[in-house]
């Protein structure tokens, strides 16, 4: 059984206080911009979701059912119908979101000691790290600076940084981000250059 089908036998039953809920039928003689869905709907459908795959699919499933909307509105039949479609796609997407926050929140912390690289590149202005680095560099555009590579004898200025956080040495072909100059720099591996990094050791 689908989970469409699932929804479907819940909305017949009775719901929490006795009251019923109206059947999950094709809209027909309500307003264009009412809702057949309800709060109660999306949080059940955010339920199903336990992991991001869960997520993908359904979101999959909300963007074919706006296909089926647009393909029963294209045909000029049952306007209920595609009306329906329409209010189950946002309904779905709605989950979707509740879903998700539902796992940010519950993702596991950094475990102590242990630097998130992302979070420590997203501090690092590459420019003035490689500057502090006794690098001159100079503009060489709206967002991007060159200098004298340090890695081989450079010289003309084959080094091209830019402020997005990335570099380039378009003599020696070595490049990448932050932690890519580092690793060049000091021989280390991956991890020491995030400490470095983070630590903002020169």
């Amino acid at each position: 059984m689908s989970l469409v089908d699932d929804i479907a036998q819940r909305q017949q039953r009775p719901r929490l206080g006795g009251w019923p809920r109206p059947t999950w039928t094709p809209r027909t003689n309500r307003e264009p911009d009412a809702t057949v869905f309800d709060e109660g709907d999306v949080r059940f459908l955010s339920e199903q979701m336990h992991d991001a795959e869960d997520v993908r699919t359904m979101l999959v499933d909300a963007a074919d059912a706006e296909l089926e909307a647009d393909t029963l509105d294209s045909l000029g039949e049952t306007p209920g119908k595609a009306s329906y479609y329409r209010d189950y796609a946002r309904t779905v997407r709605a989950a979707c979101r509740m879903a998700q926050d539902r796992m940010d929140a519950a993702a596991p912390a950094p475990l102590p000691g242990r630097l998130d690289a992302a979070d420590v590149k997203s501090h690092i202005d590459l420019v003035s790290y490689i500057e502090r680095q006794n690098i001159p560099l100079r503009k060489a555009g709206h967002d991007r600076f060159i200098g004298a590579c340090p890695f081989h004898e450079d010289k003309s200025p084959s080094m091209s940084v830019w402020t997005d956080g990335r570099w380039k040495c378009f003599g020696s072909g070595a490049g990448g981000d932050v932690f890519a100059f580092v690793m060049r720099q000091r021989g280390c591996g991956f991890r020491e250059a995030v400490q470095v990094v983070a630590g903002g050791t020169s």
